[in-house]
């Protein structure tokens, strides 16, 4: 395969503009990019909750992060609070590895990475290792995540303590230059990262638009609740990343326009 096999192609990214790095691995592959942020990541309308969360940090038996914003708003904290060197506690279990690079480059260590790339993998990985009943565990979340792993964690016996550390909004978008543009064939492909990026896309550009938009336009997902959020808004993706990182769905991207032979 060519170094460059994205070269010639325009590739919609909607990933959060402060992130940027599956707009990056897609240029590094030749790719146009067509940068179009559907979510914005904002601060918690106060911390007074995060705040009383973290001041348990030491008596944690375990910490989940389901994503890289949370690793994020979680140190910004500690360090807003005077508690940068806090130590961790002593288990710390995440998705994807692009939160375990964050947390590891941090000095701590994921002691979980399931193999299953999903919150349902993460908490049956965690209760396969150890049993969970008495076990305190904070969940920094955003504000639109799901419930799946403070329930389970509750069922299994632990005291869960969940704070909303970011909140995930819809970000304007100019629906009508973009429904053009996807009308008249203006992007090869377009990757979504989050389900929340999927569904403020499609509220933004119109449902039934959505699922009428040109075959040969190659839906790419990050992993399988985005894909499962994709198929519940009437088009499942053509193609998900094998793991939930920028490189992967970067190379997930390349795989499929490999495959339709299409030049642009």
């Amino acid at each position: 395969m060519s170094d460059l096999p994205l070269r010639g192609r325009c590739v919609m990214v909607t990933e959060a503009s402060a992130s940027g790095r599956v707009a990056s691995a897609l240029r590094r592959r030749g790719a146009e990019v067509w940068s179009l942020p559907t979510v914005e990541i904002v601060p918690p309308d106060d911390w007074d909750d995060v705040d009383a969360a973290l001041a348990d940090w030491a008596r944690y038996d375990w910490a989940i992060f389901t994503s890289g914003n949370a690793v994020k708003a979680v140190t910004g904290r500690l360090k807003a609070l005077g508690l940068p060197d806090a130590q961790p506690p002593p288990r710390i279990a995440v998705v994807g590895s692009a939160t375990a690079r964050l947390v590891e480059s941090l000095g701590w260590r994921a002691s979980v990475r399931p193999a299953e790339r999903s919150a349902e993998g993460l908490v049956a990985t965690i209760m396969e290792r150890e049993p969970l009943d008495g076990k305190w565990v904070l969940f920094p979340k955003g504000n639109i995540a799901r419930e799946v792993v403070p329930e389970s964690l509750r069922r299994a016996g632990a005291t869960v303590r969940e704070t909303v550390v970011y909140r995930t909004v819809p970000a304007k978008t100019d629906a009508e230059a973009v429904r053009r543009r996807l009308r008249s064939g203006g992007a090869a492909a377009i990757t979504f990262t989050s389900p929340s990026a999927a569904e403020f896309f499609v509220d933004a550009l119109g449902r039934r638009i959505w699922v009428e938009l040109p075959d040969s336009l190659v839906v790419a997902s990050i992993g399988p609740t985005t894909s499962g959020k994709l198929r519940s808004l009437g088009r499942p993706p053509d193609v998900e990343a094998t793991e939930p990182s920028a490189e992967a769905l970067a190379e997930a991207v390349a795989s499929a326009l490999g495959r339709t032979g299409e030049t642009g």
